[in-house]
């Protein structure tokens, strides 16, 4: 059996009885109203058992559904990029101020605009 035939199989097993996923694929993580997202400030933004996209706010019914996902091309959000060039689209996106300030010891807190 293929991963791909295996993704479906996967999925039923990870929603609970009212469609609400129990696990997120990749670097997401559950909602407490059983949407996913990659950082909290984003939860509630999609339905339970939805995915919501980094840096539209669009909710996609699958993990399989993110490539669809508006504004990641070129981002370091765009898997289909080499590491090399995520980790310079990241490095473009943030400002040596911000950069500073994430590797002090006074950092207040995580810089979301760039998790969305």
């Amino acid at each position: 059996m293929t991963g791909a035939a295996l993704l479906p199989l996967l999925a039923s097993a990870f929603r609970g009885p009212s469609a609400e996923l129990k696990y997120c694929g990749g670097e997401y993580s559950v909602c407490s109203d059983g949407s996913c997202a990659l950082t909290k400030a984003a939860c509630g933004t999609c339905p339970a058992g939805t995915y919501v996209c980094p840096l539209s706010k669009t909710c996609l019914s699958s993990l399989d559904e993110y490539a669809s996902c508006p504004g990641l091309n070129g981002t370091h959000f765009d898997w289909t990029l080499s590491e090399e060039q995520r980790l310079d689209a990241l490095l473009k996106a943030v400002s040596l101020t911000e950069m500073i300030s994430q590797v002090s010891r006074s950092a207040a807190r995580a810089n979301c605009r760039l998790a969305a």
